[in-house]
């Protein structure tokens, strides 16, 4: 054989060997850094004894993981114990499974997210699954209190935590704060969607008390494997998906989390981005507890990774077996995405709970009939038996979406948000804007809304209308109705260009439900404004300036009636009135008149009294402004025998306050911000009622003397017979006055005349900017300022 032949095989067959060696001494190490895995324990003492060599046989060529991580903790003391955990002091036995879960709940879910992502994450979490769980909680890490609001729980971990710590942080706080409340806990992130009553019925099947890590089995490709120091047969379940712990895994696991995050610093790894937080989770529990996640098919199916986005598809979404039998979808891209996803869950829940009543029936059929054989009793007995005569009386069947939504008492009233072309206005709390921009959830949802609706049209009409123009709509939210629509739309087409209602909800069907809505109809119908007051003063005129403006130069559909008490102001207004008369004669008014001591509820019944049964009423206050849309939104919120409209103004602070420390707008206008007034989200004297329905829930109560109550007692019978759209209205405000509380006032009417009074001055942070500028400028201590 030539030289460099002989050269060239000596060299191959030595690269081979040099090769296998490598690989070999890398398995080796792999080993023993699982050996030395904490210096502070005994576990490398005990495998040291066993003898390395049958330590290795044990580690590199043991079965495959469990089917299912589900056996009783007896029997986990074997493998925990044989990689050295020394678990079995740490733990306390209840005497019985019923004395330690007799007042816990079921389950209690953790969606860990971003400071990003937070207000979406917990939008969408409250509106979909979240109230299908027991309990839930949303963390993210951050240092910002004012991140701590519910359901958020803020993680101060510092800005160079990893994914590790903030997955332990939570557990952590989990164990500390719910373990004895809540019998099972599921992590998830905010791209999974869970169904939550039918992941209660599944682990209702399995006992709390043993050791459950469930999940999706996820493995790596073979160069994470090396980076993470992983061997081929470790499974640990995906964060995506869904983590589904017992309270004992919790219990058990906690206190081996400090050491377990120890290790991960203190590894040889080049960069911190390699560490996953589900990884090192499920080395957690292989290593301390013997315990890997479950590698069943079932599991698999329960815990759905969505690898191709087929559920983004509607066709496979409704279709697929697997999204039938998933208790958990992951991951979800959007707003829009996770709605569809609820509404498929939710039907899903219902054809299941329809199958489970006909088994029902069926059997209790079978046990009537039975005890008609065991008894001979009548026939008559036995036809009483028949569950489906029983259930055709009971309201198990589908509900009548088309009937207006009826509160059984006012706190049930939902209120809407109130959306234009550009802003959504809502009222929150005293330290959030007024109004603010429309989020991208919510646009999003609107464009499908809207495309949906538009095709819905033109379906039932032949036609070919397409979007045009959004004017104006509300939104509101509830558990038992789902997202509620009313919407009002410019659309053009061959026909020409319309305006419509639509009326729609998004509930437990495939498709948008169309309601009725006969608001469009009256889009012509007069407006009557009853205007109680007394003592005429700048306020009166100023709102007849206001009237001017927006009814009688416009040609309005209205007429102005007034209730006045005492002779001298009935003079005066009777004078204004002419004066206006001769300038607009088409305009319409009457005067009610009353020569009593005042009261609000008495001159708003007399305005009322004029009115025909079949006519429009807008009851409101002297000091009200609006602007030329709010009579569009009286007349088409108000349906006669449906609905009554409260709108919801924002009231103005007083100018001397507001304006103390900043420059006024050029203008000199207010605008809708915090600083200029708030929402009257209280307030429920400001109605449009059709007075058949004002006469329907007895009217106002006359026996109320001075100022209000009369209007929390007419909401209230309001509430009980009829559906209420109440939602913030940017067309509709109220000027600031000052305000006398008499002491004539009974004690309920006096706090609230004096609560009113307070909340009209200023924005509390203006107010207090003002107050630390007082003792600045003057030297003046606070106990001098309150004297």
């Amino acid at each position: 054989m030539p030289v460099h032949l002989r050269f060239w095989k000596l060299t191959t067959v030595r690269c081979s060997f040099l090769f296998i060696g490598c690989v070999l001494t890398t398995l080796v190490l792999l080993c023993f850094s699982r050996v030395s895995y904490d210096a502070s324990t005994n576990t490398a003492d005990t495998s040291t004894q066993a003898g390395t060599g049958n330590f290795l046989q044990k580690l590199l060529f043991r079965g495959p993981p469990p089917t299912l991580a589900l056996r009783n903790l007896n029997r986990y003391f074997t493998a925990a114990t044989s990689l050295g955990s020394p678990i079995e002091k740490e733990l306390n036995w209840p005497e019985t499974l019923a004395e330690e879960h007799k007042s816990r709940q079921a389950v209690m879910g953790a969606v860990l997210t971003s400071v990003s992502k937070l207000d979406h994450t917990v939008r969408t979490t409250k509106e979909t699954w979240g109230s299908s769980l027991s309990d839930y909680r949303i963390f993210v890490q951050g240092n910002s209190t004012a991140l701590n609001h519910f359901p958020t729980v803020t993680l101060k971990l510092g800005k160079t935590a990893t994914a590790v710590e903030e997955l332990f942080a939570l557990l952590k706080f989990l164990h500390a704060n719910y373990l004895k409340l809540y019998n099972w806990f599921i992590v998830v992130s905010d791209e999974t969607y869970v169904a939550g009553e039918d992941l209660t019925e599944v682990l209702y099947r399995f006992d709390p008390q043993s050791i459950v890590y469930m999940g999706k089995a996820g493995s790596t490709n073979p160069i994470k494997m090396f980076q993470q120091r992983m061997m081929a047969n470790e499974y640990f379940c995906e964060i995506g998906p869904g983590i589904v712990l017992s309270s004992m895994a919790l219990k058990v696991i906690v206190p081996h989390l400090g050491q377990c995050l120890a290790h991960v610093k203190k590894s040889n790894r080049k960069a911190r981005t390699f560490l996953h937080p589900d990884i090192e989770l499920g080395r957690c529990f292989s290593r301390w507890l013997g315990v890997q996640c479950s590698t069943s098919p079932e599991a698999q199916q329960y815990f759905y990774y969505d690898e191709r986005n087929d559920s983004l598809n509607p066709e496979k979404l409704w279709t697929s077996v697997v999204f039938k039998r998933s208790l958990t979808l992951y991951p979800i891209r959007d707003a829009v995405h996770m709605r569809k996803v609820h509404l498929f869950f939710k039907i899903r829940r219902v054809e299941e709970l329809k199958r489970k009543l006909a088994i029902a029936e069926k059997s209790a059929h079978e046990v009537c009939t039975s005890l008609y054989n065991d008894i001979q009793s009548s026939k008559e007995d036995v036809t009483q038996c028949n569950v489906s005569n029983i259930i055709e009386h009971q309201e198990v069947s589908h509900y009548n979406y088309s009937q207006p939504f009826i509160q059984s008492n006012p706190a049930e009233v939902i209120h809407y948000i109130h959306i234009d072309t550009d802003l959504e206005y809502y009222h929150d709390d005293e330290k959030s804007e007024p109004r603010f921009e429309i989020s991208s959830d919510l646009a999003d949802e609107l464009q499908y809304v809207i495309s949906e609706a538009v095709e819905n049209i033109n379906e039932e009409e032949d036609a070919d209308f397409k979007f045009k123009k959004f004017e104006n709509g509300y939104v509101r939210y509830s558990n038992t109705r789902g997202r509620e629509y009313i919407l009002d739309l410019v659309l053009s087409g061959k026909q020409g260009t319309i305006q419509r209602r639509i009326h729609l909800l998004r509930n437990k069907q495939p498709n948008l439900i169309v309601l009725p809505d006969s608001g469009e109809a009256s889009r012509n119908v007069r407006v009557n404004f009853i205007v109680p007051f007394t003592h005429v003063n700048d306020r009166f005129n100023e709102f007849l300036v206001m009237y001017e403006s927006v009814c009688l130069k416009t040609r309005e559909n209205v007429r102005l009636v007034l209730g006045v008490f005492g002779k001298k102001d009935v003079r005066y207004v009777t004078e204004s009135m002419n004066r206006y008369k001769e300038k607009y004669p088409h305009m319409e008014y009457e005067i009610v008149q009353e020569d009593k001591r005042f009261s609000r509820g008495r001159a708003k019944a007399l305005g009322m009294s004029i009115l025909n049964e079949t006519e429009l009423a807008f009851i409101c206050d002297v000091d009200m402004t609006i602007q030329p849309g709010f009579l569009s939104h009286c007349r088409m919120n108000a349906i006669q025998g449906v609905r009554v409209y409260f709108p919801e103004c924002f009231k103005f602070y007083d100018m001397d306050y507001v304006y103390k420390l900043s420059r006024p707008l050029p203008s000199g206008k207010f605008d809708i911000q915090r600083k200029h007034g708030h929402w009257a989200a209280y307030g429920v004297g400001m109605l449009c009622i059709y007075k058949s329905d004002y006469v329907a829930v007895g009217g106002f109560d006359t026996s109320i003397e001075g100022w209000g109550g009369e209007d929390v007692d007419l909401y209230n019978k309001v509430a009980r017979k009829y559906e209420i759209l109440k939602a913030p209205d940017p067309t509709l405000s109220h000027r600031f006055h000052d305000k006398h509380c008499s002491g004539d006032l009974s004690p309920i009417q006096f706090n609230s005349c004096i609560s009113s009074r307070e909340e009209s001055i200023a924005d509390k942070k203006e107010l207090t900017e003002y107050v630390f500028y007082l003792e600045q400028k003057y030297g003046v201590t606070k106990r001098r300022l309150w004297e």
